[in-house]
């Protein structure tokens, strides 16, 4: 099969690893390296709007199906290989992915926690205060609110987030409260 689509960088790379995986096993059974050229196309339009490496996987599983059929297509894992490996290459995909990587780490992950961040601050029960804090050195709590509140309170919890990055808080923060703070985030970039 001729090439007839544009050599990008991205076009290339996306070539190799698809090439790599072999999906359908075309290039290990001796089909030429191009073989694969009509999906790299389709898939590379996909990319832009992907939202998360599962999401890319299952769209780059539909274009096989489509091209050819569910059986032939094969499993899953086969495309999320192929997504995960796309997802991870920003050098050569910087402009075409990761617009959503934010929400997606926003959104997955968190720890089973009952404490749920709302958007307005929430009153404390003495019980659910006592767990989170060190055993040592416990803060009062007063009315539901920390003794040492306010400034005080900000600033701790500035040089918390601080020391464990936002990264790591987005992966212990429960569902519920990436979804508002992802309203919240949403709202500041359009201007609201």
């Amino acid at each position: 099969m001729e090439t007839t689509f544009d050599c990008t960088p991205q076009f290339l790379e996306l070539s190799k690893i698809l090439n790599k995986v072999d999906p359908i096993n075309l290039i290990s059974r001796g089909c030429p390296n191009d073989e694969y050229d009509s999906e790299v196309e389709d898939i590379l339009e996909l990319i832009p709007t992907s939202k998360s490496i599962h999401n890319l996987a299952k769209e780059i599983q539909d274009v096989f199906i489509k091209r050819f059929d569910e059986g032939l297509a094969g499993p899953y894992a086969n495309y999320l290989n192929i997504a995960e490996l796309i997802w991870s290459d920003k050098a050569t995909f910087p402009t075409l992915l990761f617009k959503y990587e934010w929400l997606n780490a926003l959104i997955s992950g968190g720890i089973n926690m009952d404490l749920i961040p709302r958007l307005e601050s929430q009153k404390l029960v003495a019980s659910r205060w006592e767990t989170p804090t060190p055993p040592k050195n416990k803060f009062e709590l007063s009315d539901g609110e920390a003794v040492w509140g306010g400034e005080e309170r900000d600033r701790l919890l500035i040089a918390l987030l601080y020391n464990i990055g936002l990264k790591h808080f987005l992966t212990i923060m429960p569902s519920e409260s990436k979804h508002i703070l992802y309203q919240l985030c949403k709202g500041a970039h359009e201007g609201i």
